[in-house]
């Protein structure tokens, strides 16, 4: 009987149970894999894994150098961290899309100053997951070469909105530049509304009002904002499109 938890490494080293009883002296504890994901066996994993695995030292000691990962037998670049509290993060993330229901396998390889080299391999599977390719699109627009301000050719907009400020300003939402839907640069957007995880400032938006003959129902305030690729000189990401 012990009065302490025994460490999974410790349990490991006892082994199973013998006719002998239960050693009362815990035998030197090997080096072992703590946690994997993918674990064992794993079903239903994402197309892109992402590949996380916790070796312990035990009472040996591990030559970080020697840390290798393989996936389906070829050598990955995977980032190895620690040693940590006895023990080395291991690192992956697929780079690419495996297909539905694929089945792979992991290796993780190193070498010990007890046993010398050690392979741990495990196998997982991917879920059975739905590949669609979509068409190419009837019309496609990245207003790239759209100027702040303008449209792209071809276009028209109209609008059901009072006016707020007169004159044109985009750096004024309120003024007439927003009746209609119009592009404007990130740099701009992020300087008037904040950044996109920035919830609180672009809640502040000022509102869109409109006049409703009667007796249409007035609806409720709508803004849509889409980012899309930035044009070619840009110093920030993306363009905007925002507008009733």
């Amino acid at each position: 009987m012990r009065d302490f938890a025994l460490s999974s490494g410790q349990v490991q080293a006892l082994g199973a149970a013998t006719a002998d009883g239960i050693p009362e002296v815990i035998p030197a504890v090997p080096s072992f894999v703590l946690s994997r994901s993918p674990a064992i066996g794993a079903g239903g994993v994402g197309p892109k894994p992402e590949i996380r695995v916790v070796l312990d030292q035990g009472d040996t000691t591990i030559n970080v150098n020697t840390i290798k990962l393989y996936f389906d037998g070829a050598l990955q670049p995977a980032t190895v961290a620690g040693p940590a509290a006895n023990r080395f993060s291991i690192s992956y993330d697929y780079p690419g899309i495996l297909e539905p229901l694929s089945a792979h396998s992991l290796s993780l390889v190193y070498v010990d100053s007890v046993v010398g080299s050690k392979t741990n391999t495990w196998p997982f599977q991917i879920a059975n997951y739905q590949n669609v390719t979509l068409p190419a699109p009837i019309v496609f627009e990245d207003f790239d070469t759209t100027p702040e301000g303008a449209l792209p050719f071809g276009w028209t907009v109209t609008n059901a909105t009072s006016a707020g400020v007169s004159g044109l300003d985009l750096d004024n939402p309120d003024s007439d530049s927003y009746l209609d839907f119009v592009v404007i640069s990130s740099n701009r957007m992020n300087t008037i509304f904040g950044s996109a995880d920035n919830s609180a400032r672009r809640g502040q938006i000022p509102p869109i009002r409109r006049q409703w003959p009667a007796p249409r129902w007035p609806r409720a305030r709508q803004l849509a904002l889409c980012r899309i690729r930035c044009a070619s000189g840009e110093s920030s990401a993306g363009r905007v499109l925002t507008g009733l």
